[in-house]
């Protein structure tokens, strides 16, 4: 990842750009991660970084970078439903 973005990223979720889980994303059962992505046509390449979890008000959030356009993107949902909004970013990142 780009040093300016992964201090941006980092910047926001508090994360340092070391985290690496394993198994489903949590996030996928409303609960808070953190890992890198990829895109399902090339699985073994890193594509960013995610951050799901929940705001100071219960709205569900999302941060994530994509390298390959150098972005730090950022997504609200008002309901607080953390695995409908992941379910949304996953369905868009492809």
């Amino acid at each position: 990842m780009p040093a300016d973005l992964a201090v941006a990223y980092a910047a926001v979720t508090g994360s340092p750009d070391a985290v690496s889980a394993t198994g489903a994303p949590r996030c996928e059962r409303g609960e808070r991660d953190e890992r890198a992505w990829s895109r399902p046509t090339s699985p073994d390449v890193v594509a960013g970084r995610y951050s799901c979890g929940f705001t100071g008000d219960g709205r569900a959030e999302m941060w994530w970078t994509d390298e390959r356009a150098g972005r730090l993107a950022h997504a609200v949902r008002d309901d607080g439903d953390l695995a409908a909004l992941f379910a949304w970013w996953r369905s868009s990142s492809a």
